[in-house]
């Protein structure tokens, strides 16, 4: 499908409609299906053409027109510029996010793929390729004893207007022995990991207990895995609610699968993670932690991490 054959810009009639329904307090996602257009445009067009007066129609337009007039011309790949590319292609960032942190205006992302699609040595530093996963699947795996589904979460949690709502998942090893815990929280994007003996459910609900312990978690959204069959324990000790997906939906969870595709970079598919010492996972997690973000408008998911600052402890999970 061609992506470039829906896009359009923003018109005046548009831009008054927003307003509009920003002043009535309607969700980014009301407003996307009123323009017909995705949820990512109007909350880029939110930020990007606001004013200290909020976010006017007539403003706005003339942002965009001033910042398409104020384009910049694009440099070509010098050999100091190639030698930046490859510092940080091997920090693991994206060509995107070298392009709008490290290069700014000097790059686009486009220029950088097109250069390494005819280069196989940084060819080999990227590491995403297009994936497509089944959706939808009405199979169940294995059964947690009254868990509660992801349709009964408080809508305010799709909208990440707050810190504190948590997905979860986890990383198997090699011969599905050893594991690691995955906590990301959705607004900052912020990790929290821990290294697992096993998919134990005990030892999965200690970890999660004592990962969040004196964390300001508000929810915590899980996928049907057995290893997560103590989520009342973790009701009761930490306050936070818990929710679980449908089943095979892992789009449910997207932050949590794309974070951990991010951490698989450092520790990748048949590695035998009961060799993985505490010190690599918290480099490898460090990293994650202080990587550019363009969710986060180039931000890190360490800039927001005094939102997550507890305001009271938690209980202990070994009670």
């Amino acid at each position: 499908m061609n992506r470039r054959r829906n896009y359009r810009r923003l018109t005046w009639h548009d831009r008054s409609i927003i307003m509009n329904m920003s002043k009535a307090a309607k969700s980014q996602k009301d407003i996307a299906q009123a323009l017909g257009v995705s949820i990512a445009t109007v909350s880029r067009e939110l930020r990007r053409n606001v004013s200290i007066y909020g976010y006017v129609a007539i403003i706005a337009e003339l942002l965009a027109r001033i910042r398409r007039c104020l384009v910049k011309r694009r440099f070509k790949i010098t050999p100091s510029i190639l030698d930046i590319i490859k510092e940080y292609l091997h920090k693991k960032w994206s060509p995107e996010c070298i392009a709008n942190t490290v290069l700014k205006t000097k790059l686009c992302c486009q220029t950088i793929y097109n250069h390494i699609r005819n280069n196989p040595e940084l060819a080999k530093l990227l590491f995403f390729k297009r994936r497509y996963r089944t959706r939808g699947s009405t199979s169940v795996r294995g059964q947690i004893l009254n868990r509660v589904s992801i349709e009964e979460r408080p809508a305010i949690v799709d909208e990440r207007l707050r810190y504190g709502d948590f997905e979860g998942d986890l990383i198997v090893g090699k011969n599905h022995k050893g594991a690691m815990l995955t906590l990301v929280e959705r607004k900052s994007k912020y990790l929290f990991a821990a290294k697992l003996e096993s998919k134990n459910a005990e030892e999965t609900c200690n970890a999660i207990g004592s990962t969040l312990e004196g964390i300001k978690a508000r929810t915590l959204t899980l996928d049907n895995g057995k290893e997560f069959a103590r989520h009342e324990k973790l009701k009761e000790c930490l306050g936070v609610d818990v929710y679980f997906a449908h089943p095979y939906c892992p789009h449910e969870r997207g932050l949590s699968e794309n974070t951990n595709r991010l951490l698989r970079r450092y520790f990748p598919k048949k590695t035998d993670l009961r060799k993985v010492r505490k010190d690599e996972l918290e480099c490898a997690v460090s990293e994650l932690n202080s990587r550019p973000r363009k969710c986060l408008n180039w931000k890190t998911p360490n800039d927001f991490l005094k939102y997550l600052i507890p305001t009271s402890a938690a209980a202990p999970m070994g009670a």
